[in-house]
């Protein structure tokens, strides 16, 4: 009966290991099928694979660029890897206007399905593109209506003012649930505020839009709308501050407020009895002692 084999030598494992790998190769993880369903609905809206800066950066060969757990880090939640002091992270918030990419309720197994879909579709990063301010097609009155929710929107989802803020002369006041919106065509463009508005990244908003969808009209209204508004707010020194035009508003309406008391407070006087009830009651009383003596 044949014995244990021998031990193989540090030089000889090795070689067996090496021939291992080239001929049965480790299988990668994560499906990249399922990754580029995964990036088509979570990721377009902010990032494209080789055709340039959208929202955030080209993601063509990150996988090369950084490790797999650096990209889980930043995936599941950016704020707190940046916080953590990483130098890569910090430097792509600071060099994207500090937009901070939302965190993401993703698994690892989804994650490393986006990563392997980014390893077959390979391509550098493109350093063109990037945030595109010029005028977009669409109807500016129709994008107020339907920001400040005096306009239903189709499919019945939230008006934009039930959670942003804006400084606008046609908007009074807003929500402070998220981000104010003034200058945000400054910082995404037309292109990064379809891709949102299109297919939202953030939970929160992706939670209210699911199954009502924004129609591409409406989206072009709501584009004409913040770019609007971000020509305004340049105006007037980058937004810093409320417009002439708001404060304006605000004064008339406290006017024809003031107007209004004083009418109705003149009226309630005018149907006041004059004199005080208590110097006649005194007086009569006196009277009648009078002629008791």
């Amino acid at each position: 009966m044949a014995g244990p084999l021998p031990a193989l030598s540090p030089r000889a494992s090795k070689v067996l290991d090496l021939s291992e790998k080239l001929v049965f190769p480790l299988s990668k993880q994560g499906d990249p099928a399922e990754g580029k369903k995964i990036f088509q609905t979570v990721c377009f809206a902010c990032h494209t694979v080789g055709q340039g800066v959208r929202v955030g950066p080209d993601l063509a060969g990150i996988t090369k660029r950084q490790s797999r757990e650096w990209i889980h880090k930043f995936v599941t939640n950016s704020a707190k890897f940046i916080a953590s002091g990483d130098k890569d992270a910090k430097a792509i918030f600071e060099e994207f206007k500090k937009f901070p990419m939302p965190p993401q309720a993703l698994s690892a197994a989804k994650i490393d399905s986006i990563i392997a879909y980014l390893e077959s579709v390979g391509g550098v990063a493109r350093a063109g593109g990037g945030v595109d301010k010029t005028r977009p097609e669409g109807d500016p009155g129709l994008g107020v209506e339907l920001f400040q929710g005096t306009r239903r929107l189709t499919n019945g989802g939230p008006s934009c003012i039930s959670c942003h803020g804006m400084k606008h002369p046609s908007i009074m006041g807003g929500g402070t649930m998220a981000v104010d919106l003034t200058m945000v065509y400054d910082r995404l463009g037309g292109a990064g505020i379809k891709g949102i508005l299109s297919s939202p990244p953030f939970p929160l908003m992706k939670k209210a839009y699911e199954g009502r969808p924004i129609t591409p009209d409406e989206i072009s209204a709501l584009q004409a709308f913040l770019f609007d508004a971000y020509q305004q707010a340049k105006k007037s020194k980058g937004g810093a501050g409320i417009g002439w035009q708001y404060g304006l508003i605000l004064l008339l309406g406290g006017l024809l407020g003031l107007v209004v008391l004083l009418l109705l407070f003149g009226a309630l006087w005018r149907d006041r009895k004059p004199g005080l009830v208590n110097q006649k009651i005194y007086d009569r009383q006196l009277g009648a002692a009078d002629i008791a003596d």
